[in-house]
């Protein structure tokens, strides 16, 4: 598990991805990312699975349209789990803790709100 570092929303996903994994060992996974990583085929030797994005000037192919169902189809159950860790009182408020074991306690944080969405789809 990776937990990194807090950015703001109005950051641009790549240039996180590029921050914080640049130096990672990617060649045994495949990636599943949104529009938001583009480029990362490009810079990965690995495999990647990102939609195809419309062009302003014309549509879709259906054969476009159809992969980027089935990656969708996918995706969704990671953006829905995300959704639900979120609805924890302590990540959607300004972080109040003090420096310097501010770090460690969000992480911390987040790890028991994961378990928590973890517990809760079990039971």
């Amino acid at each position: 598990m990776y937990v990194g570092n807090l950015y703001l929303g109005s950051e641009v996903d790549i240039t996180i991805f590029k921050k914080e994994l640049a130096n990672f060992n990617y060649e045994k996974l495949c990636i599943w990312a949104d529009l938001g990583f583009i480029g990362v085929k490009n810079m990965l030797n690995t495999e990647c699975q990102i939609g195809y994005k419309r062009s302003p000037k014309k549509e879709l192919a259906d054969w476009q349209k159809i992969i980027n169902y089935e990656i969708n189809r996918v995706r969704i159950k990671v953006e829905h789990a995300i959704g639900s860790v979120k609805r924890y009182y302590i990540l959607r408020h300004e972080n109040r803790l003090k420096k310097p074991h501010s770090s460690t306690r969000l992480d911390l944080s987040l790890e028991l709100c994961i378990g928590l969405h973890n517990y809760r789809m079990c039971v």
